[in-house]
């Protein structure tokens, strides 16, 4: 087991919980079914990407890495709402 492993599972263990942890209370949008499948599929694919992280079964090099972790950004940064990190950035007035 790596450390690159081991931190990429860390962080994959993060974005799962995060996204696990969203509450619509605060959400300025409707209900979109696509969002609740893509937010669902992002929790499997994290939490089953850091369970192999944890194990030493994964193979992880410095680019899956760097792209989780830009992942695990844009995802606490919207507080794990799943339409914040795919929508476009409103341009400066």
């Amino acid at each position: 087991m790596t450390a690159i492993a081991v931190v990429n599972a860390v962080v994959c263990v993060a974005i799962c919980a995060r996204l696990l942890m969203f509450r619509r209370d605060g959400a300025r949008h409707r209900h979109r079914p696509w969002a609740c499948w893509l937010a669902y599929a992002l929790i499997l694919a994290s939490a089953w990407a850091g369970l192999e992280g944890f194990t030493g079964r994964a193979t992880v090099g410095p680019g899956a890495l760097v792209i989780n972790l830009f992942l695990c950004i844009a995802v606490f940064r919207s507080r794990g709402n799943v339409c914040d990190v795919l929508r476009r950035p409103q341009p400066y007035r």
